[in-house]
């Protein structure tokens, strides 16, 4: 017997909130379909160990050389669960993230493992990895690299100009807008960067000292 299966859509006349879910959600699903198509991946597994244990290990160092996580050319990290043969669970980490979690913790025991015991790893407690402090600590960094990544590119639009339609004058040139919604903080930065490269150039022109 065969089943015709039918996807449903909700109706976003009634259901916004559930269609910003909808959407939020198929985002993702196209971030997996990429990630497993375009992007490199480095898997890594363990058994039964983490079970009794709590922790995960996550190697960074081999025969005194930068190994694992130090080494990776990896976009993201599967760590694989096991229970005997059995895939128990996977975990998933951007590796950029993941890195960045190691960094955060406040707490991280290294031991060695491997053959010969020439590795060494790091043992995550898998409690701690997802813990709240970890998860604000990570969010903390994160908003600080975006709002670096603000300032910079206010810096790099000093002296760029884009070309728009006048229909009194046809096309003419005006200096790049920040593009950040206004009285942001992103806004504040990407502002600060261009101001910080305006400054610059005014010194160039005019010797140092010029802000005082």
């Amino acid at each position: 017997m065969s089943e015709n299966v039918v996807k449903l859509e909700p109706n976003t006349k009634d259901r916004k909130k559930f269609d910003l879910d909808l959407s939020y959600g198929k985002v993702r699903e196209q971030m997996v379909a990429d990630m497993l198509q375009d992007k490199k991946i480095e898997v890594k597994s363990e058994r039964d160990m983490w079970m009794r244990t709590g922790n995960i290990a996550i190697e960074y160092e081999s025969y005194g050389k930068p190994s694992g996580i130090a080494a990776t050319e990896s976009d993201y990290w599967f760590h694989n669960l096991c229970i005997g043969d059995e895939v128990f669970a996977t975990l998933v980490f951007d590796t950029n993230s993941l890195k960045r979690i190691i960094d955060n913790l406040d707490y991280k025991k290294s031991v060695s493992g491997g053959d010969n015991k020439a590795s060494r790893l790091y043992l995550l407690n898998l409690q701690k990895l997802f813990s709240s402090d970890v998860i604000k600590a990570s969010r903390r960094k994160l908003m600080n690299k975006n709002l670096a990544d603000n300032f910079a590119a206010g810096f790099k639009a000093f002296g760029r100009v884009e070309e728009f339609r006048s229909r009194r004058f046809g096309t003419r040139y005006r200096q790049v807008a920040n593009p950040m919604k206004k009285n942001t903080t992103p806004w504040r930065e990407w502002q600060r960067g261009w101001e910080a490269a305006y400054f610059k150039n005014l010194e160039k022109l005019n010797g140092l000292g010029t802000r005082g």
